[in-house]
């Protein structure tokens, strides 16, 4: 279980957790985190579908968070439809690599989908993805796999 707080720090408001979960699971999440599949797909929300060379290494990274996914929601799901039953950080955290699944078309296992989904029709993801349409602004080294 992960709870929060929020601490004011000047203008910012600073969320400090508080990790009750076991050394294996959060180990796990924040292996699954340090090797994200950033570098070889780059977060662009905007553009679907782009497709990019899924190398030996990418693909076992994208296999290990299906993984991760999978395990957690099949031991969660009598908990409710998140991650981890109830929403949680991780699915704050694991935003940004669902959106890289579904800008890139990764298949993954149906448990996964089922995550992907939940988390793209959250209406927090939604506005996410409404604002980054209106953005005129492109990023080079974003605009890959056209």
């Amino acid at each position: 279980m992960i709870t929060s707080k929020s601490m004011a720090h000047g203008n910012t408001n600073i969320y400090v957790l508080q990790c009750e979960w076991s050394g294996t699971v959060l180990n796990g999440i924040i292996g699954a985190l340090v090797k994200r599949p950033h570098k070889n797909m780059p977060m662009n929300c905007r553009a679907r579908p782009r497709k990019v060379t899924i190398s030996t290494e990418l693909e076992k990274e994208i296999s290990r968070i299906d993984d991760l996914w999978s395990g957690f929601r099949e031991k969660y799901s009598n908990c409710g439809p998140w991650l981890f039953g109830e929403v949680s950080i991780a699915d704050c955290i694991f935003t940004p690599v669902v959106f890289r699944f579904t800008t890139y078309d990764v298949s993954v296992s149906e448990l996964s989908k089922d995550h992907m989904n939940n988390i793209l029709g959250h209406p927090e993801a939604q506005l996410w993805l409404a604002q980054s349409k209106d953005e005129i602004e492109t990023i080079d080294f974003a605009e890959v796999g056209k």
